[in-house]
Order: C-alpha cells, then structure tokens, then sequence
C-alpha cells in the first residue's frame, strides 16, 4: 500500500476537483470517494464524538472553497488532507500530541480479512494491540504521517504538500518512524 496513486486515477480526481467548483455532479463524485477516506483518517486522529462533526466541516470548506483549487499547485488528495490537518489542527493546535483513539484498535489493520478463524482474528486482534502501543510512542506529526502512507496511500510528495513540508523530509521521518516501531515491536 506504499505506491503513490496511479497517475491517470490523479489526474481524473484532479480534473473533477476542477469541475466541481461549477457541477454538482462532480463535486457529489469527489465527495462520495473521498468521504469513507476523510472520515476513516479523521476516526483515527480525533475521539469519537468529534468525527462526523471535524469531516463534515472539512467537506464544508472544500464545498466553499472548490473554486480556489488548482491542479497546477498540488493534486486535489493534497488539497484535501491539507484542509483536513488544518481542520484537526484547529481543534487541537498544531502541536497537538492527540493520539490514535484506543476504541478503534481493532481497525487499525489496513487489509483485515473479510473470512477469518478465530484464531486468526485472536492473532490480527494481538498484533493490531502492538502495532497500536508501538504507534503511541510516535509524535503526533509521525502517527500522522504513518496513517497518510499506509491508510491513506499518499505519497511522502503528497504528504509534504498537505502538511506544509518537503517531501525528503517527510521520508526521513516515515525511515525513523519506521525503525521506532520496529524497535517497539521486537522489544514487545
């Protein structure tokens, strides 16, 4: 789940963002695609109660603000998760240390099996309980950017862009954030 989106899935989303700022059509496809994405990263970064509230507002301003994006500046999933982080941000402040809410441990498994033993579930159920202690010990601003690669499946250029840093930076950060959780994890 690393790689980037394919570059023709891009560049469909980004001339639908353009549209959508005069056709409701394509703004209600932007929407229904991008909503399940918003809410699940939003899910992960806030306490339940605050969910449905945080995504509606993100997807208020994108409606607000629609007309303002450009698809020469950044790809729209870009747009997106910057309005999404200064959402979150608002909320909690950019130095905010909000860490993943502990009720949804057992989602934290990107690709769960839809069919599964019970023994096997007990097992993804044990590893999802370490992955999720190991990703306490992470900063805010890493857990952020772990979620972004392997749930959301951005790229460290989109990721950058979103968070207002540079891409190399941010594949320093995914490297040492990987190295701690995998430190976590076999000290475990």
């Amino acid at each position: 789940m690393t790689d980037a989106m394919p570059e023709e899935d891009r560049a469909f989303w980004n001339g639908l963002a353009t549209r959508a700022a005069t056709d409701k059509a394509a703004f209600s496809a932007l929407y229904n695609h991008f909503f399940p994405i918003v809410y699940k990263y939003v899910m992960r970064r806030m306490p339940s109660g605050d969910v449905d509230e945080v995504t509606g507002r993100v997807f208020l301003r994108v409606y607000e603000h629609i007309g303002d994006y450009d698809r020469e500046k950044a790809a729209f999933s870009t747009w997106l998760f910057r309005i999404v982080s200064n959402e979150i941000a608002r909320i909690f402040g950019a130095s905010s240390s909000r860490e993943i809410p502990a009720e949804y441990e057992e989602s934290l498994s990107p690709a769960a099996p839809a069919e599964e033993s019970p023994e096997q579930r007990f097992l993804r159920q044990e590893e999802n309980r370490r992955l999720h202690a190991a990703l306490q010990t992470l900063s805010a601003r890493d857990q952020r950017i772990v979620a972004m690669t392997y749930w959301l499946d951005m790229s460290s250029e989109e990721i950058g862009a979103a968070l207002g840093e540079k891409p190399n930076t941010i594949r320093v950060a995914l490297k040492r954030a990987r190295e701690t959780l995998k430190k976590r994890l076999e000290e475990e």
